[in-house]
């Protein structure tokens, strides 16, 4: 456990750094200005594979799922200007709509084994709203959208 709790804080410490960074526009002194996407991605890097490490659920696969957790965000980091420049939200390539949707299934998890069965009985169903968005009374009416365009969207 003492691994994880260095591993926590160090985490925290980038946090902490990158999030000052960010809040108050630091790249303007350094030359390097990460889109904002760009900082949420590494955020959800450094952060969500803690769901798993600190909230253990099945031993075999808690580090396997942290460190999936870990590339995704990295991915989405990576390749963050593209997401903007191409407008993936209406069309992303293939891996980019499977990385979407295991980084989906990742935080519904690590919500799950944070916030309990509960927490995921509300929120799993919202998530799958644009689903059937065209079907619902029209209060809740609304486009709906195929699922290889749901997930991408909502990583955005």
């Amino acid at each position: 456990m003492t691994s994880v709790t260095f591993l926590l804080r160090v985490a925290a410490a980038l946090m902490l750094v990158g999030s000052a960074y960010q809040t108050f526009n630091l790249g303007n002194l350094t030359g390097f200005v990460p889109l904002t996407n760009q900082f949420i991605y590494g955020a959800i890097a450094v952060l969500l594979p803690f769901a798993f490490l600190l909230w253990p659920r099945w031993r075999l696969l808690d580090l396997p799922l942290a460190a999936l957790a870990f590339a995704a965000g990295c991915y989405f980091a990576f390749v963050s200007e593209r997401i903007v420049m191409e407008g993936w939200e209406y069309g992303a390539p293939g891996l980019a709509q499977t990385m979407a949707l295991l980084l989906w299934a990742l935080t519904l998890e690590a919500g799950r084994r944070i916030g309990g069965t509960a927490m995921i009985l509300v929120v799993a169903p919202l998530s799958l709203y644009p689903l059937v968005a065209d079907r619902l009374p029209a209060i809740f009416n609304g486009f709906s959208m195929p699922l290889r365009d749901t997930v991408p969207c909502s990583m955005q």
